[in-house]
């Protein structure tokens, strides 16, 4: 969900507010542990065992890895539980933040400006996000006729973005489409170390909208996901189920995009 910590503690800011308007309390499991590793199932199991045994009302769970969700909310049987989850699969009582949007408004919006040679920087490849914007940068060039560069990436942070920035040649592109903000600061970063800047050597959006963005130098065009929305409708979901029982349809936030001056038209 872009940047890690701030997804996660902007959803955890929208469960909070929504479960003290219901008069709820909000216990919180966190796992710190890659999928693919073999204690995955049994440290889950003992999470939501946990939980269950604190007597909660309902689970809201969320993992970026594929699967991770469905072997979740299968060790529930007891409680209402919806899933947050980019999984394009996933079904009712679930609430997505709908990565792939943002990436087609962030690709639309260079594309718009004239931009036909659009590099990607990618996020953590082992999470469900990247996948999905990666899907919308080889979609969006696909409708338009344009054909992708390689794809780089290695996790969602500064630091990859800047390690990908010292090393791409500015001649093959004239934009960049960067998962997330934390990756374009990176990028800028190492870019302006080069003696290029945008908007005046290449165009660069962004997806998260993080506060900060806002003050980086020039200002980032990114994408909003309102993940602050994301846990509030979490919430309100597993609260229906928990009054009226069955489960609820699926719900998706909308992106947003915020122009700002880092992008500008194809010269």
């Amino acid at each position: 969900m872009g940047h890690p910590n701030f997804g996660v503690w902007s959803i955890l800011e929208g469960m909070t507010a929504a479960v003290r308007r219901a008069g709820f309390t909000l216990v919180i499991g966190q796992l710190d542990i890659l999928v693919n590793d073999p204690d995955f199932p049994s440290e889950v199991e003992a999470a939501v065992d946990h939980l269950l045994r604190a007597g909660v009302d309902g689970l809201v769970v969320g993992t970026p890895y594929a699967g991770g969700e469905k072997l979740l909310s299968d060790l529930v049987t007891e409680v209402p539980v919806v899933v947050i989850s980019e999984h394009p699969d996933t079904t009712d009582s679930s609430v997505r933040g709908n990565s792939y949007g943002a990436g087609t408004l962030a690709m639309e919006h260079l594309i718009g400006l004239g931009h036909r040679r659009i590099l990607h920087v990618s996020g953590d490849p082992t999470t469900i996000e990247p996948a999905q914007r990666e899907a919308s940068y080889r979609d969006s060039l696909a409708r338009h006729g344009l054909s992708p560069l390689p794809v780089s990436g290695r996790d969602w942070t500064a630091d990859a973005g800047f390690e990908i920035g010292t090393s791409a040649d500015p001649r093959d592109f004239t934009a960049v489409f960067a998962a997330n903000d934390a990756i374009a600061s990176g990028f800028m970063s190492a870019m302006r170390a080069r003696g290029l800047e945008a908007p005046r050597n290449y165009s660069i959006v962004g997806i998260d909208n993080m506060p900060e963005t806002r003050f980086y130098a020039p200002p980032l065009t990114t994408v909003t996901l309102d993940f602050v929305q994301l846990g509030e409708v979490a919430v309100d979901m597993v609260l229906q189920r928990i009054r009226e029982g069955g489960s609820v349809p699926q719900r998706t936030i909308t992106p947003h995009l915020e122009v700002r001056e880092s992008t500008a038209p194809a010269v």
